[in-house]
């Protein structure tokens, strides 16, 4: 799918890069290769502009950018991916892939927990903390494994809260995917997501559509939403991305699309106490 390449941000490339450097170094492949990922990670963090929005001879020149790196930069603009982060995906467990993010491990130790104690996933990992397996593994011990087992504790014990910066790399291709399906007139984050949150429970977002039953359907079939989570309100879609973040998509008219937008995204004791204090009502113009 073609994607809009004003609305990809250097952040989420620099991601994908940073992704494709911990996995060759867990593969244990070319260590230059892997630098040279890291390096225009860095680079792309730090660019004062859109490097999107750049032309092929502006990026050439950027220092640090080499072809080859100015190739997957390009396959990322208008594939959301390339084909050497693809291929790395391919043959890793989507469990290991989830370990890279653990505090306190990285792709060195996962790929020693993978190969040597044939750990796959967090739970696995966890299981093989609370039975002390770790301890013995060249470049571990029990501080590290201590260390493991209080991340993977953490994160668990907040299952259904993420951080903002995971959340907005997926609100950003649901948004460009939307807006090409040519089936809305208006479209805007809110709730958590606008207000910029550092933790979000849900993401959501609000649109007019010029087809509901199409926009619907089209929801229905996205790649990212599990079509047996998918439920369908009065003015509202809701649904699980990947089995994890909820999703709730708010219908609005045209002319009430500003006013849903302002009472969706504010908190719930924000709009209690507009109600409360002001009279303010949903959809109020």
């Amino acid at each position: 799918m073609k994607v809009k390449a004003e609305s990809i941000s250097n952040k989420e490339i620099s991601r994908a890069f940073k992704l494709a450097a911990s996995l060759l170094e867990l593969h244990d492949d070319n260590p230059f290769k892997a630098r040279s990922m890291q390096n225009a990670a860095f680079k792309l963090e730090r660019l004062p502009s859109p490097i999107s929005s750049m032309s092929e001879d502006e990026i050439a020149q950027l220092d640090g950018i080499g072809k080859s790196i100015q190739g997957k930069i390009q396959e990322y603009i208008d594939h959301s991916s390339f084909d050497e982060l693809d291929n790395l995906l391919d043959k890793t467990p989507p469990g290991i892939v989830e370990m890279l993010a653990i505090k306190g491990i990285g792709p060195k130790k996962v790929r020693v927990l993978w190969k040597d104690l044939g750990v796959e996933s967090p739970g696995e990992l966890l299981y093989a903390c609370n039975e002390n397996r770790l301890v013995e593994l060249k470049g571990f011990g029990t501080k590290t494994q201590d260390l493991i087992r209080k991340s993977i504790e953490f994160k668990q014990s907040n299952s259904g809260k993420f951080l903002y910066a995971p959340v907005e790399s997926i609100a950003l291709q649901l948004e460009r995917d939307i807006k090409q399906s040519g089936l809305i007139t208006n479209f805007s984050f809110t709730g958590a997501l606008r207000r910029k949150c550092e933790i979000i429970e849900r993401l959501e977002l609000i649109v007019s559509t010029t087809d509901e039953k199409a926009f619907n359907e089209f929801i229905r079939e996205h790649p990212l939403l599990e079509e047996k989570t998918i439920e369908e309100e009065k003015n509202e879609l809701k649904a699980t991305i990947a089995g994890q973040l909820a999703l709730t998509i708010h219908l609005a008219s045209e002319e009430n699309f500003m006013s849903s937008l302002f009472y969706s995204t504010g908190s719930e004791k924000h709009l209690e106490i507009l109600k409360n204090n002001f009279g303010w009502k949903e959809n109020q113009t």
